[in-house]
């Protein structure tokens, strides 16, 4: 029979007399799959595992520009972009897991320039080859802006011993 892709791991106990028990692993979303205009939830291993008929926010981000022609839900994808984007919220949930909530979107379309959204819309560029530990000083960074209410354009992770800021500029009337 055909297994499950919201349940893939199923094991049946048997104990006399007359008991049975069943022991379920629910595989659990890591962010939202936007392939085409529909939406689907991928677990951390790149397993899309379920289509949404309506787009229902949680705190996940959405991975946006995936190279996918065809989904097949339950089987593990060998999308280069995906595997970008799923990167990127493991390096993210190992260092501050609370910062995953302040993602909106992982634009994996481009491995040299993978850009992060931010929910109150700061754009943070980064590649695949972007240190952990720079995710900390994001995170103070976007705390700052907040508290200070600073406007930042974008923030450029993707130089080895800096972080590139810029801030938007403000008009003055005269």
């Amino acid at each position: 029979p055909p297994r499950s892709t919201l349940f893939p791991y199923t094991t049946l106990f048997r104990s006399l007399p007359g008991k049975v028990e069943i022991q379920v692993e629910e595989r659990k979303a890591a962010a939202f799959l936007n392939i085409k205009g529909d939406f689907y939830l991928v677990c951390e291993n790149g397993v899309i595992f379920k289509k949404l008929s309506s787009f229902i926010y949680e705190n996940l981000p959405i991975i946006t520009n995936v190279d996918l022609k065809k989904v097949v839900l339950g089987s593990e994808t060998n999308s280069h972009s995906l595997n970008l984007g799923l990167k990127i919220i493991k390096n993210i949930n190992s260092v501050k897991p609370e910062l995953l909530a302040c993602i909106s979107e992982i634009n994996a379309g481009n491995a040299n320039e993978i850009i992060v959204y931010t929910n109150n819309g700061i754009k943070i560029k980064v590649d695949e080859n972007t240190e952990r530990n720079k995710w900390l000083r994001i995170n103070r960074i976007i705390s700052a802006a907040n508290t200070e209410n600073i406007s930042i354009g974008y923030v450029d992770m993707r130089y080895n011993k800096q972080i590139i800021l810029k801030p938007v500029e403000r008009k003055v009337k005269i």
